[in-house]
């Protein structure tokens, strides 16, 4: 057996202090407090996930959210009228929100973070919360990712 090294001065920030406000259950948003700057990442994924009642039994629901680096706030976007079927019911339940700072090979930027998650989600759905796919999507190259995350599967602030 052999022995793995890490460079720990490599790591990325540990993900802190998170708070869901879901007062607004069409626009969920979640903040939190790296404990060392992440603007120097390709961004953050944020997954909402909840679980409530509506035309007689019990739905599950789960957005992503991918947001600029260094952005510490994320809310969900507004969506159209014509979207309303996709919302969550009213009285909800949010499960917290796991939150994954990005970066790696290939990931150029915001911009590549954002196709990546047009592939993940298109070609794998990677954004199952309940089940066992991964919360980010496969690199567009060979390489190394770099990731910090939070995420548990208890409610919060809601």
């Amino acid at each position: 057996t052999g022995a793995v090294a890490f460079d720990q001065s490599t790591l990325l920030p540990f993900i802190t202090n998170v708070s869901q406000d879901v007062s607004n259950v069409a626009r969920p948003s979640t903040t939190f407090t790296p404990n060392g700057s992440l603007a120097t990442t390709a961004g953050t994924y944020v997954q909402f996930n909840w679980t409530g009642n509506a035309d007689g039994g019990t739905g599950f629901g789960v957005w992503t959210v991918v947001s600029a680096p260094g952005t510490m706030t994320i809310r969900a976007p507004a969506l159209p009228a014509t979207a309303n079927a996709w919302l969550p019911p009213s009285g909800a339940v949010f499960y917290a929100p796991m939150i994954a700072a990005v970066d790696g090979d290939g990931l150029t930027g915001y911009a590549a973070l954002r196709q990546a998650a047009v592939v993940g989600i298109a070609g794998t759905g990677w954004a199952n919360w309940l089940g066992a796919s991964p919360l980010v999507p496969p690199l567009p190259t060979n390489g190394t990712l770099r990731f910090t995350l939070f995420g548990y599967t208890q409610t919060l602030g809601g």
